[in-house]
């Protein structure tokens, strides 16, 4: 029994703090109350893995707090990315704070749940444990495609300051450039590599938001403005990898 109450990689995460062991993976912790491990048969080939790791490879402070014509709080981060958001925030034990995320404001300038789906809630929880000093949470199991998080339950004022979004992704090396004297094709080339980096977490996906997948379609129209971008070799390789090992034997690709 621990803190993580549910996480769903492309839903959210629910932590409730309460029931945290901060020091449970230290040599002094007392793990008496607990059961005994249970020694089982596994698989002990050795693989190494192929690309570079997913790591947090930004992070991107909130630029703002808004009240929506409806009343809402949306953190509004400027900048649409893949990854989850780090918090600060003190209140009563049992306050329970959400946090759900959207790429985009509807045409009023309300927070807009814009998918649908078994994907569609995008919702992280935490459940504060009361710290008088304040207390910071960062989902671990999860991420989002997202600009905008509507905040509810959060107690007193929220402030910019208290949000960071942490973007996860491949850690690829950038190697292509360019800058132009048009400042709208310089952000057009930006937002390209925004998106790629948004896309690329541990395979090529088609979104960061919805389905998530390695569909082929996507990324064999980008592969070589992929390539322009970041060096892909090794990321490539292993999803070819992938690829082929979920390829059927009458070449079909499930």
């Amino acid at each position: 029994d621990g803190p993580v109450r549910y996480a769903d990689l492309a839903v959210g995460e629910l932590h409730d703090a309460r029931v945290a062991w901060d020091d449970w993976s230290t040599p002094d912790f007392d793990d008496t109350a607990w059961e005994p491990v249970a020694v089982v048969q596994a698989e002990q080939s050795l693989l190494p893995f192929v690309g570079e790791p997913v790591r947090r490879v930004l992070e991107v402070p909130a630029e703002r707090i808004v009240r929506t014509p409806a009343g809402e709080r949306v953190v509004d981060f400027g900048q649409v990315i893949a990854g989850r958001v780090r918090f600060r925030v003190r209140g009563e034990r049992g306050s329970v704070v959400r946090l759900e995320h959207s790429e985009v404001l509807d045409q009023h300038g309300d927070y807009f749940a814009n998918i649908v789906g078994p994907n569609k809630d995008q919702t992280d929880v935490y459940i504060l444990r009361g710290d008088p000093e304040g207390e910071t949470w960062e989902p671990a199991f999860t991420f989002h495609g997202f600009r905008y998080v509507r905040i509810q339950g959060f107690p007193g004022d929220a402030n910019p300051e208290d949000f960071t979004a942490v973007v996860t992704a491949s850690d690829l090396p950038v190697i292509g450039h360019l800058e132009t004297s048009d400042a709208r094709l310089n952000r057009l080339h930006e937002n390209v590599r925004w998106s790629q980096r948004a896309n690329f977490l541990s395979i090529p996906t088609d979104c960061p938001q919805r389905e998530r997948y390695g569909w082929t379609g996507d990324l064999q129209v980008f592969a070589e403005t992929a390539a322009t971008n970041m060096s892909v070799g090794p990321f490539l390789t292993r999803w070819l990898r992938i690829v082929r090992d979920d390829q059927l034997p009458d070449g079909q690709i499930m």
